[in-house]
């Protein structure tokens, strides 16, 4: 039996209409300025970049961040890419060559290391700090302008749209809530109504988790005890052309449509009568964090290359997450075999263009997990259309082999005896 669908968003009184109109206005002025300064200015700041580049000059990052002397210089990025990895790819290469760790840019003062604000080396549990997506009130640690240099050097026409399309979702990711709260006799049967509505938008994998401490950041607010995770794919022919301008149309178009699932998801909740808030994955500041909320929702688990790795898409997606007070019931985390497969596969280390990949975990707030390197992968990432290699040449991503690859780790593992 199917299970039923949510009803219709409520639309709020008349106060709540116009305060949605007043938003709607606001985001229409916020496009129209944003759609002029990209295609013009940024246009020619593109050629600019261009240009410099011909000359063998260098775009020079003037951040007002972190004043000279203000951070040690142990604790400094080492922006300069790693040269003396393995010469021998491992296989699944997607391209015949990747483009080299050369960089076009620099940084007048060079900001603190990534790895350092992510915590990198630390045996204490705590709240991770956002680097690229902010909390109102706190810095950037100096990354700000790669960041920037990003996304004027990457927008295409095709992103400046899906952004558009982002900001006008976004205006919705909060708002009334009917007056009437539904009182919810079977949190089970309700969580199944939340997943099956999931899938109706456009998820592909949906899980619940309660939100812990761990998983929100540094300076966020979260009054919510659920996090409904959903899982969206990206389209795996361009996402093969990893580093490209298609590959990060891809990413984008993903990013979009988890956000039209969540902020409709979360939409649906608030008309039960409860509060709800979606959060995309991109232009939001940051509050929480994704990856360990889907890892923590059962979507799947963590792979050496830092991102999540799902058995039926790999690590081919990216994700929504809805906040909200709604009584649901909770999923476990998986063990689909990734720490035994990824313990002994080289093949995202290997083909990582900058080496930014450790091929052991590492301490990081108080847990040994897999890890990356910022400070060696967002430079390249900054320069390369949002590369996404690692990701790509996975082998769980490819599509069929997750659970194969899966029921093939888990009966590796040694019985216990009988």
């Amino acid at each position: 039996m199917t299970a039923p669908l949510m009803p219709s968003s409520y639309r709020g009184t008349l106060r709540d209409r116009l305060r949605l109109w007043g938003r709607s206005l606001s985001r229409i002025v916020e496009i129209t300025i944003m759609t002029f300064m990209v295609v013009g200015p940024i246009r020619v700041i593109q050629w600019h970049f261009q240009h410099k580049r011909q000359r063998g000059e260098k775009v020079i990052l003037r951040s007002p961040y972190a004043p000279a002397g203000a951070v040690p210089a142990d604790q400094l990025a080492q922006i300069a890419p790693h040269i003396n990895g393995p010469a021998r790819k491992s296989k699944l290469m997607k391209r015949e060559s990747y483009p080299k760790p050369e960089y076009h840019f620099a940084f007048r003062r060079v900001p603190l290391s990534g790895n350092v604000i992510n915590g990198l080396g630390e045996t204490t549990k705590r709240q991770p700090t956002p680097i690229l997506f902010h909390v109102t009130g706190q810095d950037s640690q100096g990354w700000d302008t790669l960041d920037q240099y990003l996304r004027i050097k990457n927008t295409t026409l095709r992103v400046l749209r899906l952004m558009v399309h982002m900001l006008w979702i976004g205006r919705e990711s909060t708002g009334p809530i009917a007056p009437i709260q539904q009182p919810i006799a079977d949190p089970a049967e309700m969580t199944t109504q939340v997943k099956a509505t999931a899938r109706d938008l456009g998820a592909i994998l949906v899980g619940v988790t309660e939100l812990k401490p761990t998983q929100t950041f540094e300076g966020s607010d979260v009054p919510y005890r659920y996090a409904i995770s959903c899982a969206v794919p990206m389209d795996r022919e361009e996402m093969l052309l990893a580093p490209s301008a298609a590959t990060a149309g891809a990413i984008f178009d993903a990013y979009t449509e988890a956000a039209v699932v969540s902020t409709e998801l979360a939409k649906r909740i608030r008309a039960l009568g409860w509060g709800a808030v979606s959060t995309s994955t991109v232009m939001d500041k940051a509050e929480i964090a994704h990856v360990p909320i889907a890892i923590a929702a059962g979507l799947g688990q963590l792979g050496k290359h830092g991102s999540i790795i799902t058995k039926e898409y790999g690590s081919n997606v990216r994700l929504g997450t809805v906040l909200t007070n709604l009584p649901l019931v909770v999923d476990e985390p998986l063990d689909i075999g990734v720490d035994d497969f990824c313990a002994n596969c080289q093949i995202c280390t290997t083909n990582c263009p900058p080496q930014a990949i450790f091929d052991t975990k590492q301490m990081v707030r108080g847990e040994e997990k897999w890890f990356v390197n910022f400070d060696a992968c967002f430079p390249y990432f900054a320069s390369n259309h949002s590369c996404a290699i690692c990701i790509e040449v996975c082998p769980w991503s490819e599509e069929g082999r997750g659970a194969s690859i899966s029921q093939k780790m888990l009966e590796k593992r040694p019985q216990p005896s009988t």
